[in-house]
Formats: C-alpha cells, sequence, structure tokens
C-alpha cells in the first residue's frame, strides 16, 4: 500500500505576531505544498526520508525504537512520528519519503505543512480517518515545541483546511472561520534569509513586551483593527477594482506597524520598496520576520513588473494561487 498525504503552505495576509497574544489573523494557503509519500513494508523498519536528512528507527510491540536522527533539525519530526504511530497502533513497517516546494525556514509555514501530510498519511496508514478540523488538536502542542513555547497555531488550520481562515485563539479555544472564496494575484519574494520562528516569536516580541509593554499592544490593537476591516473585503465573492485598493491599502498598514515592532528586514525592506514602485497594491512580510518571505499584491496587468523589480534584489520570486485546498490523502495499491 502507498499513501500519498500532501498539506498547502501559507502566507499571513494580516495579523502574525499579535496573533500569539489573542488578536485576529487572516491567513491563507498558497499553491506550494509539501507531499509525504509512505509506502508500507514487510517487517518492523521505520525509515523518513527528506532533503533534511533521514530518520532510522525499529517498531517493536507498538513502540518506536532504536532510533537514528541524521539531522538534529529532524528530532521534533521524530518525536511527532512516534507519538502518532504509537497513539494510533501502526502495525506494521512503512517507508516515508518526503517532498517539498516550500523554502525550509522561510515563513511560509515549511514545517506546518510536514507535520499536516505527515499526520494525514501516519493515520490512514493506521486505518483512521480524521476529520482536518481535528488536525489542529494533535499538531499544536508540537508546533509550539518548535517555535520555542509560543505559538498561534494558525498555520496549522491553514494548511489542514486550505482557503481564507479568520482565526483568533481565546485561551485554550480557537475561534476560526473561512472567509470567501476570492481571487488574489500575489507574487511572493523568498529573501532567501533563513530566520528560525522563535527568535522573534519567543524571544524578540517578549522582550518588547516586557520593556514597552503598553506601545506593544497599542501596535497590537491597531493590527486588530486592520484585520477587522480586511475581514468585511475578504468575505466577499468577488472584490471589485476599489475594494482591492483598500486590501492594497490595508497590507500597507500592517506591514508598517510590523516595521515599528523591529520585525522587518533590509532585505524584506528592498523587496517590498521595489514592490510598490512597481505598481503593487500593498505588500509586506509573512509569517515572523527578521527575514524569509515577503508578499505582495497585484494586479495581473503588473505581475511581470513587480516580479522583475523583486527579483532585481536577488531574491527567489514566485507568483502562486491563493486559498488552495488543504490536506489532500490519495491511497494506491
Amino acid at each position: 500500500m502507498k499513501i500519498i498525504a500532501s498539506a498547502p503552505g501559507n502566507i499571513f495576509l494580516f495579523g502574525e505576531h499579535a496573533s500569539v497574544y489573542g488578536y485576529p489573523a487572516i491567513i491563507a494557503s498558497v499553491d506550494r505544498r509539501t507531499t509525504v509519500e509512505l509506502t508500507g513494508i514487510l517487517g518492523n523498519n521505520i525509515s523518513l526520508h527528506s532533503e533534511l536528512g533521514t530518520i532510522e528507527a525499529e517498531l517493536k510491540d507498538g513502540k518506536l525504537i532504536n532510533e537514528v536522527i541524521s539531522n538534529p533539525e529532524l528530532e521534533i519530526i521524530y518525536f511527532f512520528m512516534k507519538q502518532t504511530v504509537e497513539n494510533f497502533s501502526v502495525k506494521s513497517g512503512f517507508r516515508v519519503e518526503v517532498k517539498s516546494q516550500i523554502p525550509v525556514g522561510s515563513g511560509m509555514s515549511s514545517s506546518t505543512a510536514v507535520l499536516c501530510s505527515l499526520f494525514g498519511a501516519l493515520t490512514t496508514f493506521a486505518g483512521k480517518s480524521i476529520d482536518h478540523q481535528d488536525y489542529f488538536d494533535y499538531i499544536f502542542p508540537i508546533q509550539r515545541q518548535i517555535h520555542g513555547g509560543s505559538a498561534s497555531g494558525n498555520e496549522i488550520i491553514s494548511s489542514s483546511l486550505g482557503g481564507f481562515n479568520y482565526i483568533k485563539k481565546e485561551g485554550d479555544d480557537v475561534k476560526k472561520a473561512q472567509l470567501g472564496n476570492v481571487e488574489l494575484n500575489v507574487v511572493i519574494a523568498d529573501s532567501l534569509i533563513k530566520s528560525p520562528t522563535k527568535n522573534t516569536v519567543a524571544f524578540h516580541v517578549p522582550s518588547l513586551i516586557k520593556r514597552r509593554k503598553d506601545d506593544v499592544f497599542a501596535k497590537f490593537d491597531e493590527i486588530g483593527r486592520i484585520v477587522d476591516e480586511a475581514v468585511i473585503l475578504l468575505s466577499k465573492e468577488r472584490i471589485v477594482k476599489e475594494e482591492e485598493k483598500q486590501l492594497g491599502n490595508l497590507i500597507n498598514l500592517n506591514q508598517d506597524v510590523l516595521d515599528k515592532l523591529y520585525l522587518s528586514h533590509p532585505k524584506l525592506d528592498d523587496c517590498i520598496d521595489e514592490a510598490r514602485n512597481a505598481g503593487a497594491l500593498g505588500a509586506k512580510l509573512s509569517g515572523s520576520g527578521w527575514g524569509g518571505i515577503m508578499f505582495a499584491l497585484v494586479k495581473s496587468a503588473y505581475e511581470d513588473k513587480v516580479k522583475s523589480r523583486m527579483e532585481a534584489t536577488g531574491a527567489k520570486v514566485f507568483a502562486t494561487k491563493t486559498g488552495v485546498e488543504g490536506v489532500i490523502v490519495k491511497i494506491e495499491n
């Protein structure tokens, strides 16, 4: 039996960082996916192969033992795989191949896409059918570890469900709503500056709050108001010309607030400025900041010009669809 599961990456249209502290965010899935191919094999050997390295282990009495992990960055993936195998009573050995179109450490939720696709493949292999709405409960604890103890979980909802999602964390509960199926023309630039999420989420922003709490939360309040305005626009099935401009302006405003929180990066600023100067309606970083990606909302007539100007900065640039399908699982016998 072969199981092929995939999950999309994401961009934060609005609300990153503030969402960790209970403010709303809007996140969209994008047409760059991570794919897990799981093949059942005879015996009790377990293996995972990815661009980051390999994991080898043995399944004995329902437990994973004797693990050999070639890269420390894969330890959290092994822990999640072990937890899922044991909780869902996987009975036989398997081999996993992980392939991804999502740049690692870019802010496009590469780790979340791996976890969602791996969870889909493993639970299907165990004969279980888990509703995509429930992926959050299984994956969020491990995502908190990846992000250094602080996380919103927004990316899990987006990768598992797809589409455009409004998300607000209220204590241990998560309020979520899928918005309209609008068509947004987006160009993404990977700055090629790697920045682990925990650098800003677990260290930088908490340090700002300790020193300037009122100022930080005033800026979070501003981000919350921006999200509320954007929800109205993105709840429609179609956005007309003037509304598209409004959305672009809100994207720019959100970027300005993130910049005042020292979350941007000179290379991101370079890409954002070039995109805006080339006619983009709006441009901002997405995710943790201090590197990673930014995106630009563009009219199709300006797409080539915007891409060219962004590429001139040395960034890796690509256009993508937004609001794509979430986790997809297929079984091949």
